[in-house]
């Protein structure tokens, strides 16, 4: 009954064990504090189909999003019930849960059976029975437990992180396409400046009021722009295909709308005091690995425990011979001479050295980063205010002094479709910059919200390069 009691005692926490749905609620509120968004969990069957009125339901919402222009949240909202690569770290969630189950279970009770058979009448049959268990692995098994429990709230953060990772890709490819389309439209401006600019030179040309030279020179620029305009609507397709991808959409899915403009500066900025102390403090790669380290600690301690203590097996043994039954006690023991867990011990000691030095290397590279992301923040928005309400109001002017000067025959055809040319190439570089602004907030935002941005890796979300039109 003892023995009984004992293995019950141990199997209790197992009911306890949390389902994935369980652990993926508290990964969503964890992520929705963060991020402001709820993720959609979309369990599936051992077949891999997904559950029809869940389905159905996520269908419902993201048609009806779908149904109007989107905007950015939009685009995140879909992308968090949608996106593969989101439900597939839900779904790690499970497998660490499994772990945790494996680790939670008591050792299998052994049952050995020995058998003698008597040859003649003065020797009778012999059977001996043992039923023993792993004392030692009994235990150990809080320690395992506790280093698979580490191991369950480590993934929880990671997929927190997950959502916080979606999240701001969409944002900053939403940012990115939405830009594209507007230095599209400059780029169909400049075309047609330039366009205008080479019929009447050679118009003029063939007049013989303008050089050869110069008619050459202004198809020369039309040529140009087109081949400017062609880069650009590459771009437009390309962070379309980006979007399509992160937002997880197919088949008629795919032809959405959006809202297309760039704001402004946002009024009141990221706040940027113990700017690094607060990206650290609240980073969840970073808590993510101070569980994961505690787990590997655990499991040194397992380790150092595996190699002190012997190998116990303990139970109860019987026999029967000539009609007369024994009962007793049954021990095994394996006594650690050679083999006390060295190995494994100093494997977990250098995996623990390992992860500390990372843990040190992904907080000075986090550091590093946040800085880099307000040192953007800041020279994009300065720049952007400088274009929008100095350079660009004075190349309006150049438009309109060039005009009234056309207009008193003191200035020529070419010199009003220059000025309006240098115009729209302002405009040009405002977009750029104002996407440049948005992308730099993103990746600051995401940082203090406790997601990681690589701007050297693939993390950098700045968007497709410019050429130097």
């Amino acid at each position: 009954m003892r023995l009984r009691s004992s293995l019950a005692a141990l199997v209790i926490p197992i009911a306890g064990c949390v389902s994935t749905t369980s652990m993926f609620r508290d990964s969503s509120t964890l992520a929705q504090s963060r991020s402001g968004f709820e993720p959609t969990y979309r369990p599936v069957d051992a077949d891999g189909v997904e559950e029809p009125e869940a389905s159905a339901s996520d269908d419902a919402s993201v048609r009806r999003l779908l149904a109007s222009p989107i905007g950015p949240n939009d685009a995140i909202r879909i992308a968090l019930a949608r996106d593969p690569r989101l439900q597939a770290a839900f779904e790690q969630l499970g497998v660490v849960r499994a772990d945790l189950l494996t680790a939670s279970l008591p050792p299998n009770l052994e049952f050995d059976l020995e058998a003698r058979l008597g040859r003649t009448t003065q020797v009778g049959d012999e059977v001996e029975a043992h039923v023993v268990i792993d004392v030692t692995d009994l235990i150990t098994l809080p320690l395992r437990r506790a280093a698979a429990r580490a191991e369950v709230e480590a993934a929880q953060i990671d997929a927190a992180e997950a959502v916080l990772d979606v999240a701001y890709e969409v944002r900053s490819t939403f940012v990115a396409y939405v830009a594209a389309l507007e230095l599209r439209d400059a780029m169909l401006d400049v075309v047609a400046s330039t366009r205008a600019a080479s019929e009447l030179a050679n118009a003029l040309w063939e007049a013989g009021n303008v050089a050869r030279l110069d008619a050459v020179s202004h198809e020369a620029m039309y040529d140009e722009s087109r081949l400017w305009l062609a880069e650009s609507e590459l771009d437009v397709l390309e962070t379309r295909e980006r979007l399509i991808r992160t937002m997880g959409l197919t088949g008629e899915e795919t032809s959405f709308e959006v809202r297309v403009r760039l704001d402004d500066p946002a009024a009141n900025e990221v706040g940027v005091e113990e700017l690094e102390s607060r990206t650290v403090a609240q980073n969840l790669r970073l808590s993510s690995a101070r569980f994961e380290l505690e787990a590997i600690a655990r499991r040194r301690g397992v380790a150092r425990l595996d190699g002190a203590l012997p190998g116990l097996r303990a139970g109860v043994s019987g026999s029967l011979a000539d009609g007369q039954t024994a009962f007793g006690p049954a021990v095994s023991v394996s006594v650690p001479l050679w083999n006390q867990g060295q190995g494994a011990i100093r494997h977990f000691e250098a995996e623990l050295r390992v992860g500390l030095r990372h843990y040190e290397a992904d907080a000075i590279a986090l550091r590093s980063n946040v800085r880099r992301a307000r040192n953007r923040l800041q020279s994009a928005r300065e720049r952007v205010l400088f274009i929008r309400d100095e350079l660009l109001p004075l190349r309006t002017r150049v438009v309109s002094e060039t005009v009234l000067q056309y207009n008193a025959m003191q200035a020529t055809p070419f010199q009003v479709l220059e000025a309006r040319r240098a115009e729209v190439e302002t405009i040009r570089v405002y977009v750029s910059t104002l996407r440049e602004y948005w992308l730099a907030r993103a990746s600051l935002v995401h940082m203090l919200a406790g997601g990681r941005v690589d701007f050297d890796g693939a993390h950098d979300h700045r968007g497709p390069s410019e050429g130097e039109h």
